[in-house]
Formats: C-alpha cells, sequence, structure tokens
C-alpha cells in the first residue's frame, strides 16, 4: 500500500510561468514529495507527499522557505478531499491523449 496526503496551498496572482516551474523544481527535491501541480488560472499548488516520509507542517514549512506568500489554502467545503496519487493521474491523462 502506498499512503498519500494532499497539501493545498495558494500564491499570488503575480506568479508567472517561470515562477511556476521554480516552485515545481522547488517541491520535487523535497523528501518524501510524490508529484505537484501548479495551476496558475486558480493560483492553487497541489503536493502530493508520503505521510511516512514528511507531513504537512514540514511542506508548509518549505513553502514559507520558497517564499513568504504561498500559504495553505482554507478548506473549500466540509467533505472530505480524496487523497490520490497526482502524478499517476498525470500520466494517465497523458496515456490516454485526455485534453482540456
Amino acid at each position: 500500500e502506498n499512503p498519500t496526503e494532499i497539501v493545498v496551498m495558494t500564491f499570488p496572482a503575480s506568479f508567472t510561468g517561470k515562477d511556476s516551474a521554480g516552485i515545481d523544481n522547488y517541491f520535487l527535491a523535497q523528501k518524501g514529495v510524490y508529484s505537484n501541480i501548479v495551476s496558475l488560472k486558480s493560483q492553487t499548488l497541489c503536493v502530493t507527499i508520503d505521510p511516512r516520509e514528511t507531513n504537512r507542517a514540514t511542506i508548509l514549512s518549505a513553502a514559507r522557505q520558497y517564499n513568504q506568500s504561498i500559504i495553505e489554502r482554507e478548506p473549500l467545503s466540509s467533505r472530505a478531499e480524496c487523497p490520490v496519487n497526482l502524478n499517476a493521474f498525470r500520466k494517465i491523462t497523458y496515456a490516454l491523449n485526455i485534453r482540456k
């Protein structure tokens, strides 16, 4: 079994594609991070972690070290969020040739 947890954060609207690439590289280098997705449109960063190797507090601390304006997103609803492996999801959508 491969447990995962997702940490969802937001960043300023002023971030660019270059900032997005920097965030991507930074978080993928962190211990226990499976994958991350940066959405400039929604100003959202989703980081999938292995809770056996790291935790939410460590990832949020790493985000603050990278840029003080990256903060944890408040839950949008009281429903439980389903943890998924975002990297696997990205590979599946690529394999199935799913486009926006």
